[in-house]
């Protein structure tokens, strides 16, 4: 387990030492040293920073969770393709043709389970029984829908957005990624399946800082 230290702070509070722990340790390790913040947008703009003040930084060490997640696949996947959101409603609409989901064809319907299957697999939903009575035979075919879109990535070798963090942390738990100093700045309340991949990157790291937003009265 690596050395773990968590601070509180107020959001938007404490960036400028996180940034400056970042450079220091960059320096002294920049393949091995990692910032996730919480949009690509404040990423974009420490880079940008970093970069006027002179100071070199590795390609993709300052990013979001996703982006980082989207790293390690692509740097460590051997046979699985990374497809896009329109590639992963193309095969759900692929699926609906089959005509084996009748109650779920209709106007939109793609587009609205995509959304359904990205929320049911980042929070570890077990579906349909989180239910309980209120279960349907068109929860029943949504369930059923999901296994078959699950099963096809499978069978395909295939990782969409929402698979790719179980993908990554298969790598971090089997071979590792090499970050031995992780910063993670702003991360309130992430997902289940986000959460599981903040573990087990911090069981892999040697150092691990997360600044949690925090306020004694919410």
């Amino acid at each position: 387990m690596s050395r773990t230290v968590l601070y509180r702070q107020l959001p938007g509070e404490g960036l400028e030492r996180f940034i400056a722990e970042f450079r220091r340790s960059a320096a002294r390790d920049p393949f091995a040293t990692i910032l996730i913040v919480p949009t690509s947008h404040l990423a974009r703009r420490i880079v940008h920073r970093l970069g006027k003040e002179g100071i070199p930084v590795i390609a993709d060490t300052v990013t979001t969770l996703p982006g980082f997640a989207r790293k390690v696949v692509l740097a460590h996947a051997t046979s699985e393709t990374l497809i896009s959101a329109t590639e992963s409603r193309l095969i759900l609409a692929r699926l609906l043709a089959a005509g084996r989901c009748p109650l779920l064809s209709g106007s939109g319907a793609v587009e609205e389970l995509a959304t359904l299957f990205e929320v049911l697999i980042m929070r570890k939903v077990e579906y349909p029984a989180a239910l309980g009575d209120l279960a349907s035979q068109k929860s029943a075919e949504i369930a059923r829908l999901l296994d078959a879109y699950l099963q096809f990535l499978d069978e395909h070798r295939l990782v969409d957005e929402s698979t790719l963090y179980s993908r990554a942390m298969r790598v971090i738990a089997g071979e590792g990624v090499g970050f031995r100093t992780v910063y993670v700045y702003g991360l309130f309340e992430p997902m289940p399946l986000e959460r599981d991949l903040l573990l087990a990157l911090r069981q892999s790291a040697d150092e691990f800082y997360y600044m949690l937003p925090y306020a004694p009265n919410p």
